[in-house]
């Protein structure tokens, strides 16, 4: 049986934990107050937000814990991982989370895990402990690709709301109910998948918006700002 740590206990923390507890493994919890850990950690996942001190902080779990394998569940920018792994000379991985936060205990299993390593064999050893709790798998050899595809991926889930939130307001302003701009898209969506029907709400949780700033810290385009002020008036909007 694993041992294993999860340190970070928000939403995705929690639900990666209970899904490794449930899969037969010895799990401890670390949230933001440290605590003396026993016994010696197979695999150590990690699950708190990125900041500008993410590279210190979990160089400094590596070094307290001394995982056999560090994994990272976190969003990072472009070149973090690798940083960590120069500075430690340590096991370690990285494999982003995918799904909505209210329902990541199914979207966890339903999801293919990606996973990318500055060594093959840290990503295989990865790939064998997903094996046992029965997540699906699929290994890339280019880490920075997979650090920069996943802020991409959630950044085109928010355009895509930015999208619905200024349509709605065009809408507004002629009169037209946007249900109908949603409904005459809809064959598009199915023939071709060209549609994606977004409900123009606000841009909420703790993923969307936090990664499109940490796109903007890499990549200058003046839509992150439009996006930021959009969110925001769509705010006041839903007030009125």
């Amino acid at each position: 049986m694993e041992n294993v740590i999860v340190v970070g206990m928000g939403q995705v923390g929690s639900a990666l934990s209970h899904l490794l507890k449930s899969g037969g493994m010895k799990v401890y919890e670390l949230d933001v107050k440290w605590r003396d850990i026993l016994s010696d950690i197979d695999v150590m996942h990690i699950c708190y937000g990125y900041s500008d001190e993410f590279v210190d902080i979990t160089c400094g779990y590596m070094d307290k814990l001394d995982p056999n394998l560090t994994i990272v569940n976190s969003t990072v920018i472009p070149g973090t991982i690798r940083k960590i792994f120069e500075d430690t000379n340590r096991p370690i991985v990285f494999s982003p989370v995918r799904g909505q936060h209210n329902s990541l205990d199914k979207d966890l299993m339903r999801y293919t895990k990606w996973i990318a390593s500055p060594k093959e064999e840290h990503a295989l050893n990865a790939v064998n402990h997903f094996k046992t709790i029965g997540i699906k798998t699929l290994v890339t050899d280019n880490l920075e690709n997979l650090e920069l595809i996943k802020l991409l991926d959630t950044t085109h889930y928010g355009i895509n709301i930015f999208y619905a939130q200024l349509a709605n307001r065009i809408c507004k302003e002629f009169n037209v109910n946007h249900k109908s701009l949603r409904e005459f898209g809809k064959e598009t969506q199915e023939f071709y998948g060209m549609r994606p029907d977004c409900f123009p709400g606000v841009i909420g949780g703790k993923c969307v918006m936090p990664n499109i700033r940490l796109l903007s810290k890499i990549y200058d385009h003046e839509l992150w700002n439009l996006i930021e002020t959009s969110n925001k008036l769509r705010k006041e909007e839903l007030k009125k």
